[in-house]
């Protein structure tokens, strides 16, 4: 029962993040849906006048020039407005999907080292992607067919009120029946969509990530089981598909049924009322031959407008899926980093106070327990500790990439959360455990934290990181290429080519979490010790479980449980405490 009303409440919830997505182009909708309500009056004119042409060319000979030339026009503008309907449906999709995928992108850029909570990379991307793409049926075909299942049938049924009420009164009695079964069919095909699109999930995470380890699944000799574990995942999305698909096909089956149905009643009805043998109206014709064939050649019409809503049903249940996964993305971390206008210009080293802080990101325990610390201009401080001790936590606190949950943080004497986020991160350095490395050159890569930078300043700026003789090894220099992740490089190289983006940023305040944790342990001193030479003068944090070429720290923290135990003084007390 639990999980139930947790999932009604989930559903409830990624409904309302819908509509409010829909709000942004209602505008575009509407004049989709208006084009389509246009249409559907032209079309009630078109059939007026063709069946006065056929009328008058059976019954009377005549061929009416005006009913032909009136006829013409209503071929022209309906044509007309429907792809105005279809313009203005595609560009509303087009809309809202840029707009959306921009923000769930902010969003995960705005995450920081807090991304891995949303999922893996290859999860990420389906989101972005396809699960974005998946609501553009539901905006560009679904929200103005639901105006016009509406909209048309209502305009036929004021067209054939004058000529027949029974046949007015049989529309309006079979139109509910074609929604009624349409919910029906609908809810099972939502859930089948979440689960396709969490089946796409899956498979996309584990495409990912088998492509990025496959050179180690090579050396492993693990290849077979990781495609085992692929092809699973392929069936299951398989499974998942055509699942989906059966409820489709059964929908418009349904739709088909009761659309043939209630046009070949109202056929039987007409040609029974014009041989004069209707039970109630014996020997006359209840609906002229005019009249007769102006109402057939609507009611096609009438529950074309209402099939199509239903053969579109689906795309909402699409949609509602794809807003479940999204609405947890887009609503995440969307409060948490400050967002305040005061602007922090750093033109020296900063101080960090941290008052009573304490974190609690959810409902478990708290990570960090009243932890109070003060770092003075230009030190460079030490945390180390234990694994799950909170000194990432508390370095990502430091980022704004979350808020305390209770005390503050202050920078130079200002409160964090009142600084500008962006202004803010962009004075610092930041320098984690396996920073990020993207397909291009070794000058794109360095240069990321400074695009203007020059090749002969990165040069200089090489040098500085220790990377200078590898880097004049190469053919062609900072032109050389690099895979995505650093692929061509050594662990030891891509720690000396990200300390020297890190210099090229020219930054007073920097974050290091664990620099060189997964080289060997000569490669990880030198790297650290190079470190140390380059960030004199900075105000500096680092994380770390070793302190191997760390002698030049001004003060060592032990971190553990949540809470600064206290300065350390003896290096042996912190690897006890390890």
């Amino acid at each position: 029962m639990g999980e139930e009303k947790d999932r009604a409440a989930g559903e409830k919830q990624a409904a309302f993040w819908l509509q409010d997505q829909v709000k942004r182009v209602r505008g575009l909708l509407l004049l989709s849906a208006f084009s389509g309500s246009m249409a559907a009056v032209v079309m009630v004119f078109q059939c007026f006048f063709l069946a006065d042409l056929l009328v008058g060319l059976a019954l009377k000979k005549v061929f009416s020039m005006q009913s032909f030339w009136l006829l013409g026009l209503c071929f022209f503008c309906r044509p007309f407005f429907l792809a105005a309907k279809d313009f203005w449906g595609l560009r509303a999709g087009l809309v809202l999907r840029h707009r959306l995928r921009m923000e769930l992108l902010d969003r995960i850029a705005d995450a920081g080292p807090l991304r891995s909570r949303m999922g893996g990379d290859g999860v990420l991307s389906a989101m972005v992607l396809e699960q974005v793409d998946a609501m553009d049926d539901y905006i560009v075909r679904y929200l103005p067919q639901k105006i016009l299942a509406v909209v048309t049938p209502v305009v036929i049924v004021l067209a054939v009120w004058p000529h027949s009420r029974l046949v007015a009164l049989l529309l309006m009695v079979t139109a509910p029946l074609i929604p009624f079964f349409m919910m029906l069919v609908g809810n099972e095909a939502a859930r089948a969509g979440r689960q396709q699109l969490e089946a796409l999930s899956l498979l996309a995470g584990r495409m990912r990530d088998i492509l990025r380890g496959l050179t180690v699944l090579r050396q492993l000799n693990a290849v077979d089981p990781a495609r085992e574990k692929l092809a699973l995942a392929a069936g299951a999305y398989r499974e998942r598909t055509l699942s989906v698909l059966r409820l489709a096909f059964l929908s418009s089956a349904v739709l088909e049924l009761f659309a043939s149905l209630s046009i070949a009643l109202t056929a039987v009805y007409l040609g029974m009322g014009l041989l004069g043998h209707v039970p109630w109206a014996r020997g006359t014709v209840p609906v002229s031959l005019y009249a007769g064939l102006f109402i057939l050649l609507l009611i096609p019409e009438y529950y074309m407008a209402l099939r199509r809503f239903g053969a579109d049903y689906h795309a909402k249940a699409q949609a509602m899926a794809a807003a479940s996964a999204l609405r947890p993305l887009a609503e995440t971390f969307r409060d948490s980093s400050g967002g305040g206008r005061f602007v922090w210009e750093a033109e020296g080293p900063p101080t960090i106070t941290l008052e009573k802080v304490v974190w609690q990101p959810d409902e478990r325990d708290a990570v960090l327990k009243d932890v109070s610390m003060f770092i003075g201009s230009g030190r460079r401080v030490g945390l180390v500790g234990p694994s799950g001790a909170g000194k990432s936590s508390l370095l990502q606190l430091l980022l704004a990439f979350d808020r305390p949950s209770e005390g503050r943080i202050l920078v130079n004497g200002m409160p964090l959360d009142g600084l500008d986020t962006e202004r803010y991160r962009r004075q610092i350095v930041w320098l984690g455990q396996s920073p990020e490395w993207f397909s291009g050159s070794v000058g794109e890569n360095v240069r990321l934290g400074c695009p203007d930078a020059s090749d002969t300043e990165i040069w200089r700026i090489l040098q500085k990181a220790g990377a200078l003789d590898f880097m004049k090894a190469l053919p062609q220099g900072l032109n050389s290429p690099m895979g995505e992740g650093g692929r061509g490089f050594s662990g030891g190289q891509l720690q000396r080519l990200a300390l020297a983006r890190a210099l090229l940023q020219d930054s007073w305040l920097w974050i290091l979490d664990e620099p060189g944790a997964h080289l060997d342990p000569e490669t990880a001193r030198s790297v650290r010790r190079q470190l140390g030479k380059v960030s004199e003068g900075k105000t500096l944090i680092l994380a770390t479980h070793h302190l191997e070429g760390l002698e030049w720290l001004d003060d060592l923290f032990l971190v553990d449980g949540g809470r600064i135990a206290g300065p350390v003084t003896d290096s042996m007390e912190i690897m006890r405490g390890g």
